[in-house]
C-alpha cells in the first residue's frame, strides 16, 4: 500500500499514470482505492491539490489582466452575478419566434415519454445582413 500511496503522490492522484508507474493495470490501482479508504482519501487530496494549484494560476493570470483568464473566471466562477453566456435567436422575417423547452422528469440519455414542456413566446428581431 505504501508503494501505491507514493505513486499516487508522484502522479498527482491520476490513476492511469499511477498504474503506469507501478507497471500494473488501472483496475489494480482502483481495487486498492476501493479496498483502502485512507488511500482513496489520499488520492482525492492529491487531485484536489492539483485543482487548487490550477485555480491559483488562473487567479494570478486574471489579476494580471489576461483577457482569457478574466473571461473564464466570469463565465465559470461568477455565474451567480449574472456572467453567463446566452444564445440569441433571430428571424430574418417579421414573424413570431417560438421556442419549445422540454425538461426531462428524470435523468436519462433519451427523453422519456412523459416530459414537462414549456413554450416561451419571443419577439422576432430583425438582423442586419
Amino acid at each position: 500500500m505504501a508503494q501505491v500511496k507514493a505513486a499516487l503522490t508522484r502522479c498527482n492522484g491520476l490513476v492511469f499514470l499511477t498504474a503506469k508507474l507501478l507497471h500494473t493495470s488501472t483496475a489494480t490501482v482502483e481495487g486498492y482505492l476501493s479496498r483502502f479508504p485512507t488511500l482513496l482519501a489520499h488520492q482525492q487530496q492529491c487531485a484536489g491539490l492539483v485543482n487548487d494549484e490550477a485555480e491559483l494560476a488562473l487567479f494570478k493570470e486574471a489579476r494580471k489582466g489576461a483577457p482569457w483568464a478574466v473571461m473564464f473566471l466570469l463565465k465559470h466562477k461568477a455565474r451567480e452575478r449574472g456572467y453567463v453566456e446566452r444564445t440569441e435567436h433571430h428571424s430574418s422575417e417579421d414573424r413570431e419566434v417560438r421556442v419549445r423547452v422540454e425538461y426531462a422528469t428524470e435523468p436519462t440519455r433519451a427523453l422519456p415519454a412523459a416530459v414537462v414542456t414549456e413554450t416561451i413566446e419571443a419577439e422576432a428581431v430583425e438582423v442586419d445582413p
